[in-house]
């Protein structure tokens, strides 16, 4: 059993630590300016993705601006997308469904409500069993990297610190 110093929170939502008393915190994306440490720890592949039945629906992805996107909320409304010339082309996402669940994401899109950038780990168990499929996969979005973030309490040597510096010494796994 856990004691109330020992738990863990797993939650999608970006939680102020400090007030929230957390030790450490795993983000994904982008960091904002703040007041907390960060180190980075790892990154994965963005793989756009639908169901099987969407994409059929659809006569051709050259123009994704008019196909139903799912939106993760803490991301733009927007994804820049990276062929292997390299060339990049930026596509507004008319989003119908919009959630603040990277796992959300991935049932909506199994389920045939639209087309989503998926982290790669995420996405690969659907993609074998073919309940996802890639589209456009000669194009790719830019990987999203994570950070673990802490308060700076002090410089000096901590479990927080410690633990920091076990998963970036994971990264590779990630």
């Amino acid at each position: 059993m856990l004691t109330d110093e020992q738990k863990f929170n797993f939650s999608d939502r970006s939680r102020d630590l400090i007030i929230k008393g957390f030790d450490v915190g795993i983000r994904a994306g982008l960091l904002q300016d703040s007041e907390l440490m960060s180190r980075g720890i790892g990154r994965t592949k963005r793989l756009l993705v639908a169901s099987p039945e969407y994409v059929a629906k659809k006569q051709t992805p050259r123009d994704l601006e008019t196909w139903d996107w799912l939106h993760f909320s803490m991301r733009p409304e927007k994804v820049e997308l990276i062929s292997k010339k390299p060339e990049t082309v930026t596509v507004a996402c008319k989003s119908r469904i919009e959630v603040d669940s990277a796992y959300a994401l991935h049932e909506l899109a199994i389920r045939g409500l639209g087309l989503s950038p998926l982290p790669e780990n995420l996405a690969n168990r659907a993609l074998e069993q073919g309940a996802l499929v890639r589209v456009m996969p000669e194009w790719s979005s830019a990987p999203l990297e994570f950070h673990a973030v802490r308060p700076d309490r002090s410089r000096r040597e901590s479990l927080s610190l410690i633990f920091v510096r076990f998963l970036a010494s994971q990264s590779d796994r990630l």
